[in-house]
């Protein structure tokens, strides 16, 4: 990593982070499956009773078909984030 631009050496310790099947540091920063599934149930139930409009408007762009490659998006998430704060 050294020479590494900065960007650069923090995508290499993300991928590091997640890549290292030795450490459940991952798994106490991240929430299970089955909890985002249930907070999002939460939420979206709330929205219903509280914010139809925005309810609504959450359910028909969710319906939207957005082409993404799984291996690659904290990547291609993290990229974008450091090219927009730049």
């Amino acid at each position: 990593m050294y020479g590494e631009s900065g960007d650069d050496c923090y995508l290499t310790l993300l991928t590091d982070l997640f890549s290292d099947s030795q450490s459940d540091v991952c798994f106490r920063l991240y929430p299970t499956w089955s909890q985002v599934f249930a907070t999002t149930n939460s939420v979206m139930s709330l929205l219903e009773k509280y914010d139809n409009e925005f309810y609504s408007h959450i359910e028909r762009i969710s319906r939207e078909t957005v082409e993404m490659h799984v291996k690659n998006f904290v990547l291609d998430n993290m990229r974008k984030v450091t090219s927009s704060a730049i």
